[in-house]
Formats: C-alpha cells, sequence, structure tokens
C-alpha cells in the first residue's frame, strides 16, 4: 500500500488564487493535472517518486 504524507505550505497574502487555478484550467485534456471546482491535482515526481500535488 502507498504511504501517505501531507505538507502545509502558507500562501503569501495577496496571491491570488482564482489567477492560478485558471492558468492549471488551460489544459482541455487534463493530461498534466486534473482541476475540479477550486482545487487541483497534479502528478509531479518529488526525487524519482512519483506523488500526486493536491492544492484546494
Amino acid at each position: 500500500m502507498p504511504s501517505t504524507q501531507s505538507v502545509s505550505l502558507p500562501l503569501p497574502s495577496g496571491f491570488r488564487y482564482q489567477d492560478f487555478i485558471g492558468f492549471h484550467q488551460r489544459d482541455k485534456t487534463e493530461l498534466s493535472e486534473i482541476v475540479d471546482g477550486m482545487e487541483i491535482h497534479k502528478g509531479v515526481l518529488m526525487n524519482a517518486i512519483p506523488v500526486v500535488f493536491h492544492s484546494r
């Protein structure tokens, strides 16, 4: 079974989340990430380990 870890990063004041979401919504095929409302699920490699980045 895969392990699960969680990390929280504070965003700077004035961070424009709508622009961040809009940028990731450009990929209509959702090949590199999935945008679901105000959440993003993105597959990435960290130290050659596949992980899912989840932003909400």
